[in-house]
């Protein structure tokens, strides 16, 4: 008798438990937000800011860097699947990849990722600004 109750407690703490897991999985992380960086190619550091933004189900981003006059200039295309991301701009040869990092209460603020422009490959971490 004593085994049964084990096992009928066992199977309700497993469905319990997937049933949170998927749950906090099927929540949607939002990369949605504004995003800031430095970047060091060399001896050089330069500030970079992603806005990036969701309509109709589809990101879309653009990228500022004012130390160079880039304001506002569109992506071609911003590919999310599950925690990473990559937003490319074609015109400028730059692509940029990078894996979102949740905080304790699930979220997001740290994006860390790698800068690929004109064959050369740079890290850079991406902080989410507050509102």
């Amino acid at each position: 008798m004593a085994f049964r109750t084990v096992l009928q407690l066992l199977g309700v703490f497993l469905f319990s438990n997937f049933a949170l897991n998927s749950h906090v999985n099927a929540q949607e992380i939002s990369f949605s937000g504004e995003w800031r960086g430095a970047l060091t190619i060399g001896r050089d550091t330069t500030g970079f800011v992603f806005i990036i933004t969701k309509k109709d189900g589809k990101y879309a981003a653009t990228l500022s860097n004012t130390a160079i006059g880039i304001y506002g200039f569109p992506s071609d295309s911003v590919i999310v699947k599950d925690k990473n991301l990559t937003i490319r701009f074609k015109a400028l040869d730059i692509e940029f990849t990078g894996t979102i990092q949740l905080d304790s209460a699930n979220k997001p603020y740290r994006i860390i990722g790698d800068w690929f422009q004109d064959s050369e490959l740079s890290p850079i971490v991406l902080e989410r600004q507050e509102d």
